[in-house]
C-alpha cells in the first residue's frame, strides 16, 4: 500500500507519502527482467512515512517535519557475475527518524564467510543540505571472514585514496577468523575511527604468524601532503621465517631472516610516505625497535659460512644463538643494528653495522677467541696481527676485528686487526659501544620526535573515541 501527496511544487514543495507492505523480490523479474546470470529473491517489508515541506527538510527543522518507519529484509539472496560470491542477507532491520537511521539484526552469509552488524547514522539531512558532518557507529562480528575472493576481483592495483571530508565514523570489529591476502588472523579485535580525513586504527589485536600482535596506527592523505602511514606495534612469539614470507618490509631490510628458524617478540614502530602503488617509499621509511629472540638457528648463509671459514671457527657455520636482544633503526634506505653482544658456543661476539635495500653489507664484528686455540691450529690470517709470540699466551683472549662488506649473496669478509686482551674486560670495546650509542641517539633524535608526536596524537584520539564508543554501542550490539 502506498500514497503520495504533493502541494505547492514550485514555491515550496510539500510532500506527504507513506509506503507499507511486503514485497517478494523473486517476483520482480516478471516485471523487470534481470540480466543473464543474475538472481534475486527474498522478502522486503516496509512501513515508511514522510510528511513536511522541502524548506523544513533543507533547514533540518526536525520539529516541523516528520519522517520515520522501518525497512526489513528477510532471506534476501543475490548473485551476479560481477560479484565475487553469492550474498544472502538472512535478516536486517533499518529504522528511520529525522535524527538518525539505525541498523539492527543484520545477519549475512557470502561464500564461506558470515557477518553480523548493528549501527547508527546521525545528522543525515545536515550532511546533505548544510555541509555538516555526518556521524555514525557500526559494530561488526564474524566467526569467519575471507576477504580474498573480493580482493582477487580487483582489476586495478591499489592506490592511495583521499578519505572523505565531513564524516566521523566509528567502527568496532570482532572476528574469530580473518583471511586477508596471505595472512590468516585469529581473534581479531579493533576499533577504527575515521575523523578529519584520517583513519585511526586503535587497539588492534590478533593472533598471527604463530604469535600475537597488538597495534595502533594511522593512515592519512590530505593533498598536497603525501599519503602517510604510522604504526606502533607490540609482537609476541612471531615466527622469524614466516615474517620474512609475509611482510615485504622484512624482505627489504632483514633478508637474512629468510634463513632463520626461531621466534621473536618486541616493540617497534614505523612511519613512511606511500607511493602511487600504495607501497612505502623505502628511502623515507623510518622505524625503530627493541626485539627479543630467545633462540634462533641460522642455516646456510653466505655471510656466516664465510666468517666461519675465514676465522677457522666451525661453530659459526650454521650457528645456533640464544638470548639475543637486538635494537635497530631503519632510515635512508638502510637497516642499522645497534651494538649487540652475544655468545656462539664458547666465542663472545660484539656486532654492529648496517645493510641496505640494495643488499649491501657494512658490518663490524669483534670476535673473542681463546688464545689457546691458536696454539692448536694455524690461522696465519689472524696471527699476523698479533704482535707477540702466541706460544707464550695462557689465559688470554684474542679479539679479532672482522669487517663484513659486499652483498648478501656475495659477502666480502676481511680481518682488519687483532689484539690480545688479558682477563675478561675490554675497556676499548666498552668505550666504542658507548660512543656508538651516543651517535645513534643523535642520529635518531629528529625521527624519534616525529614518531612520538604521531603516537601522542593517536593516544588523544583513542581517549576521545573511547567514551563515545561506550555511549553509542552500549545497547546496540550484545552477544
Amino acid at each position: 500500500e502506498g500514497k503520495i501527496l504533493i502541494k505547492t511544487p514550485v514555491s515550496d514543495p510539500y510532500l506527504e507519502t507513506s509506503v507499507k507492505g511486503k514485497l517478494n523480490l523473486g517476483e520482480l523479474q516478471k516485471i523487470f527482467p534481470l540480466k543473464a546470470g543474475m538472481e534475486l529473491k527474498g522478502e522486503l517489508l516496509s512501513d515508511f512515512q514522510l510528511k513536511g515541506k522541502l524548506s523544513e527538510i533543507q533547514k533540518n527543522q526536525v520539529d516541523k517535519f516528520s519522517t520515520g518507519g522501518t525497512l526489513a529484509f528477510k532471506d534476501v539472496f543475490y548473485s551476479s557475475p560481477d560479484l565475487a560470491e553469492k550474498i544472502t542477507i538472512k535478516s536486517a532491520l533499518l529504522q528511520f527518524s529525522p535524527q538518525k537511521a539505525t541498523l539492527s539484526n543484520f545477519q549475512s552469509i557470502f561464500g564461506k564467510s558470515n557477518l553480523a552488524a548493528n549501527g547508527v547514522l546521525e545528522n543525515i539531512f545536515g550532511y546533505i543540505f548544510h555541509h555538516q558532518t555526518i556521524k555514525g557507529t557500526l559494530a561488526v562480528q564474524s566467526s569467519h571472514l575471507d576477504l580474498n575472493p573480493w580482493l582477487a576481483g580487483e582489476a586495478q592495483p591499489l592506490t592511495p585514496v583521499v578519505l572523505p571530508e565531513r564524516i566521523e565514523f566509528l567502527l568496532s570489529a570482532d572476528f574469530n577468523n580473518l583471511q586477508f591476502d596471505n595472512l590468516n588472523l585469529i581473534n581479531v579485535k579493533s576499533t577504527i575511527l575515521l575523523k578529519n580525513q584520517v583513519l585511526n586504527l586503535m587497539d588492534f589485536s590478533a593472533g598471527i604468524l604463530k604469535g600475537t600482535l597488538t597495534t595502533n596506527g594511522t593512515y592519512s592523505y590530505i593533498p598536497p601532503a603525501k599519503p602517510n602511514i604510522y604504526f606502533d606495534l607490540n609482537v609476541s612469539g612471531f615466527s622469524i621465517a614466516e615474517a620474512f614470507q609475509k611482510f615485504v618490509t622484512v624482505q627489504k631490510f632483514a633478508p637474512l631472516s629468510q634463513k632463520m628458524d626461531g621466534i621473536f617478540s618486541g616493540h617497534l614502530n614505523l612511519t613512511s610516505d606511500l607511493d602511487d602503488a600504495f607501497m612505502p617509499v623505502w628511502q623515507q621509511l623510518f622505524s625503530r625497535g627493541d626485539l627479543n629472540i630467545p633462540k634462533v638457528k641460522i642455516t646456510d648463509t653466505e655471510v656466516f659460512n664465510k666468517i666461519s671459514e675465514k676465522l677457522k671457527i666451525e661453530a659459526l657455520h650454521n650457528p645456533s644463538l640464544s638470548n639475543l636482544s637486538p635494537r635497530y633503526s631503519i632510515k635512508n634506505g638502510r637497516f642499522y643494528l645497534d651494538p649487540i653482544n652475544f655468545t656462539c658456543d664458547k666465542y663472545k661476539i660484539a656486532a654492529s653495522g648496517s645493510n641496505g635495500i640494495d643488499q649491501s653489507l657494512d658490518y663490524k664484528l669483534k670476535v673473542d677467541i681463546p688464545a689457546a686455540e691458536f696454539k692448536q691450529k694455524t690461522n696465519t690470517l689472524v696471527t699476523q696481527f698479533i704482535k707477540q709470540d702466541i706460544n707464550l699466551l695462557t689465559n688470554e683472549t684474542v679479539t679479532v676485528d672482522v669487517m663484513v662488506g659486499g652483498t648478501i649473496k656475495n659477502p666480502q669478509i676481511n680481518i682488519s686487526g687483532a689484539e690480545v686482551i688479558k682477563g675478561i674486560t675490554d675497556p676499548a670495546k666498552a668505550a666504542a659501544l658507548a660512543e656508538a650509542e651516543k651517535k645513534k641517539a643523535e642520529l635518531n633524535r629528529i625521527a624519534n620526535e616525529k614518531l612520538e608526536k604521531q603516537k601522542a596524537e593517536l593516544e588523544k584520539k583513542k581517549k576521545e573515541a573511547e567514551q563515545k564508543l561506550k555511549d553509542k554501542l552500549k545497547n546496540i550490539f550484545k552477544k
